[in-house]
């Protein structure tokens, strides 16, 4: 039985209910005597349905807000109150909805015998509301002495169930192991299917027995899920549980048929290795033995093995309490001291575990012998038809070291080869030793026992020996200067050193200026820059990659970083006037390598170049001197003549000189003269001439004391070459009727500046006059002339 259980009230919303509520308000109003007073009353009195009085066994039921549930049927009293604040209760009515039963809003019975007050209590009135299974609703409303109403809304739920819910059904193990699924290492978990309840109540919790299998009743307990965990559980035992449900009105349900049987334990099961011996070294397969054990039995069994850190084999099943062969050279094919580690692992029946495992020493490998190599040493490469591993000097140490992971090393041997010759027999090693037949090819030998007898692969390699130092050339570069004794140089003259090593190779060139050392590779260069004029020591060596070093060579060399002095002196100086041609003659002198040579240039007014030439020593005058022809073929106007004289070392000293080419200049000169055999007899003659002009294209000719013969007198002819007299040049005038300024004008060119050699052929008429010897010549000068 079940008293004040909150419920869900089960009817909301308009109904038939409320419209008879509406309906019977207004008989209700009439029946409570409302409409009068002396004041103003609008609110209704609150009314409420408090509990249910059973007749027969006079339980009480207090009805909450929710449903409210009961396994007892039959008659009940129905208690409830009323309230108003302003006016006095004068009527209370229910009404009711029930399976067997419906009625609407009736009137109540004031508790006290009549409603006169503000605050009234009510029952239902005689003959008494009889209840039966099933859901009930309740519900009131009051009036009060001002004829206000309430609505009838306040409403209580309740449910009578006599019936029992139905048997629990389906009781399982929840938390089955993976390894035996009824042995498990956690407190065993019990669920069942939902009981089913044909009342109207509804299940509200199971009961739950616990039994242990050997012990009996072990606990009890209620559960609202549908599950149940056995509390403090003994390793060792078993429990099964059995089931039954209580629905919200307090019906019992039959117990459940027991679950299977769940055994808890939480103890690991025994491993142990027991074989075989672990300070034995091994180097082929052994049996392992071992026993395993739990109280509960065990599930299974797995081994794996581990070598140098890694594992070689993968857990792997094998049948317990069984002996193991391990493969070693497929498991534990590196060796080592306890290196080869087995470990086996049981597990029981509820999946607890226990692991335990052996190692073992293995040396089934040769060993291992490095070699090494003191200093100094050099890394090998290709030389010659050999290929080095190292190149080392007589006193370079060689070692060897045995290593064996196993069992130990044993003796250690080694034999040599020089140069190619016969090998030297095996030597067992004890020590250092060294490379001391002298420079050349070594063939070395070398090999280890292990005290298991185990012997490695015969290791070989090729050194050389290498105690000769390298040899370093110096060169220099321009400009220098050999005077017979001793080099001169100037402070951009590049120093190289190259160092040659026949076997090692070259690893550091030195040098030192002064005593003032530095260094660098192969090849180095440097020059004297910063340093003071004169004399200076240079000392310069190598070494090679073996650290043997050569004997330092020796050098004196002279810095000279002053140009030479000269003066002019000759008439070329600053204003000059330059005609036809000119000379620059200077005398220079110089401290240090001494005077080289000289140089003169001509720059026009726009800074072109225009003519240049070397200088030419005067050992007779010590002078240098320059002279320039056919100044004729430049263009009048300013130029700069610059004067550049140099020593042995490259040092120059120069010096611009500004003249002036004038315009109108002509020079001439003739070449062969006008040869007549008999000036009595006249003839035909040919004078070569050379003509240059600067601004003109004639040449005027003053013919004076021709033969005897008037200029008028003779014709003229003018041509480039000697043989062909009508092959006509630049020009041909007939000298006669030309207008005469002591001689004729003959154009020879239509530009303003020429030069080149011309021939001027004459017809000579006879001449009687003995003023004029046989083989006479022409007499006669040239002249510039703008036509």
């Amino acid at each position: 039985m079940k008293k004040n259980q909150p419920g869900k009230c089960k009817r909301t919303g308009f109904s038939f209910l409320s419209l008879m509520i509406i309906l019977f308000s207004i008989n209700f109003v009439l029946a409570s005597g409302g409409g009068g007073g002396g004041y103003s009353d609008t609110t209704a009195p609150t009314c409420t349905v408090d509990y249910l009085l059973h007749k027969s066994t006079g339980d009480v039921f207090n009805l909450g807000s929710g449903m409210t549930y009961t396994d007892s049927s039959g008659i009940f009293f129905i208690y409830g109150t009323a309230n108003d604040s302003e006016s006095f209760v004068e009527n209370v009515q229910y009404n009711r909805t029930s399976p067997n039963l419906y009625y609407l809003f009736t009137d109540a019975d004031p508790v006290d015998g009549t409603f006169d007050e503000f605050f009234e209590s009510w029952r239902n009135p005689s003959p008494i509301d009889s209840f039966v299974d099933g859901e009930h609703q309740i519900c009131c409303r009051a009036a009060d002495s001002a004829g206000n109403v309430g609505n009838g809304d306040v409403c209580k739920d309740f449910c009578v169930d006599t019936d029992s819910p139905s048997q629990v059904m389906n009781v399982v193990h929840q938390n089955p192991s993976s390894c035996l699924s009824n042995y498990v290492n956690i407190a065993p978990e019990f669920s069942w299917d939902s009981s089913s309840d044909n009342g109207c109540s509804g299940v509200d919790y199971y009961e739950v027995n616990v039994f242990d299998s050997e012990a009996g009743l072990h606990s009890t307990g209620n559960t609202s899920p549908n599950s149940w965990t056995v509390n403090l559980p003994t390793n060792g035992a078993g429990y099964y549980i059995k089931v039954r449900a209580i629905d919200n009105s307090g019906n019992v349900g039959d117990w459940s048929s027991n679950s299977e049987t769940v055994y808890y334990d939480t103890e690991d099961p025994v491993v142990e290795i027991t074989g075989p011996d672990q300070n034995t070294w091994y180097d082929s397969d052994f049996v392992l033995t071992e026993t395993d054990s739990d109280n509960l039995g065990v599930y299974g069994c797995e081994y794996k093995i581990r070598n140098d850190g890694i594992d070689t084999l993968d857990w792997t099943s094998v049948v317990c309490n069984e002996n193991i062969t391990i493969d070693v050279s497929m498991y534990c094919p590196v060796d080592g001291l306890n290196d080869c580690k087995v470990y086996k692992k049981v597990t029981d029946n509820a999946c607890n575990q226990d692991s335990t495992h052996k190692q073992f020493d293995v040396d089934t490998s040769a060993p291992l012998t490095t070699k090494s190599i003191g200093d100094p040493k050099y890394p090998g490469f290709a030389w010659l038809s050999w290929l080095i591993d190292w190149f080392v000097t007589d006193v370079t140490q060689f070692s060897l070291n045995c290593t064996d992971l196993g069992v130990g090393c044993g003796d250690t041997s080694y034999r040599l080869k020089y140069n190619s010759g016969n090998w030297s027999e095996w030597n067992s090693y004890s020590g250092a030793f060294n490379l001391d037949s002298g420079d050349g090819v070594y063939e070395v030998e070398y090999y280890s026992l292990d005290l298991l007898n185990h012997s490695e692969d015969v290791k070989s390699e090729i050194d050389y020996v290498d105690t000769v130092p390298p040899v370093t050339e110096k060169s220099m570069g321009d400009p220098k200067y050999f005077d017979g004794t001793n080099y001169w140089v100037n402070s951009e003259t590049v120093f190289s050193l190259n160092c040659t090593d026949d076997a090692v190779g070259c690893n550091s060139v030195h040098y030192k200026i002064d005593g003032v050392e530095s260094s660098g590779v192969s090849p180095l260069s440097f020059n004297l820059s910063g340093l003071a004029e004169g004399l200076h020591n240079i000392e310069y060596w190598s070494s090679d990659n073996l650290g043997n070093e050569e004997i330092h060579n020796m050098q004196v060399d002279y810095l000279d970083d002053t140009s030479p002095e000269f003066n002019i002196v000759n008439n070329f100086g600053e204003g000059l006037e330059v005609m036809c041609q000119q000379s620059v003659v200077v005398s220079a002198t110089d401290s240090g390598s001494g005077v080289a040579g000289g140089l003169v240039e001509w720059y026009n007014e726009t800074g072109d170049l225009v003519k240049t030439q070397e200088m030419v020593h005067h050992s007779l005058t010590d002078t240098l001197e320059a002279t320039f022809f056919e100044l004729y073929g430049l263009m009048e106007g300013n130029y700069s003549v610059r004067i550049s004289v140099n020593d042995n070392v490259g040092n120059v000293k120069t010096q611009d000189v500004n003249v002036n080419l004038p315009n109108g200049i002509i020079c001439a000169s003739i070449q062969e003269q006008c040869v007549i055999s008999d000036p009595s007899v006249g003839g035909d003659c040919t004078a070569k001439f050379h003509v240059g002009i600067r601004g003109g294209n004639s040449v005027k000719m003053d013919l004076q004391d021709l033969f005897g013969v008037a200029p008028q007198n003779l014709s003229a002819r003018i041509t480039n070459t000697s043989e062909d007299l009508n092959a006509v040049g630049v020009g041909n005038v007939n000298f006669a009727g030309v207008p005469q300024f002591n001689g004729g004008t003959l154009q020879i060119s239509d530009e303003l500046y020429i030069s080149g050699n011309f021939w001027l052929h004459l017809s000579i008429p006879p001449n009687l006059d003995e003023e004029y010897p046989l083989g006479d010549t022409t007499n006669f000068y040239l002249k510039a002339f703008s036509v």
